[in-house]
């Protein structure tokens, strides 16, 4: 999957938690999945960042992944409280080993 792919599905997901207004009860959004090291599926772990104040817009990057490896991910509240979307989203990594959330 082309990098441009990868980050338009990120967006797709990003915007649809967004627009729920459960996402809402998220001051802080965390990234929580089996790509985490060495404790997989730690919900306070990868927080993300906002990409300006108040634009609603959230992301995470990685690096030094597995190259071209499927990876599951939940969003969470940095607790199992709140966590979306019900079934587990998912992303590649691209050839390097990288990815932006």
């Amino acid at each position: 999957m082309s990098s441009i792919r990868q980050g338009i599905w990120a967006a797709v997901v990003v915007a649809g938690i967004s627009a729920s207004s459960a996402f809402a009860a998220l001051s802080t959004p965390h990234i929580a999945g089996s790509h985490q090291t060495p404790a997989v599926w730690d919900e306070n772990a990868d927080p993300m960042t906002e990409t300006s104040t108040g634009s609603g817009i959230w992301q995470r990057s990685y690096t030094g992944l597995a190259a071209n490896t499927r990876f599951e991910l939940k969003v969470t509240d940095g607790t199992w409280t709140n966590s979306y979307p019900g079934p587990n989203s998912w992303f590649v990594s691209d050839a390097g080993g990288n990815m932006t959330i």
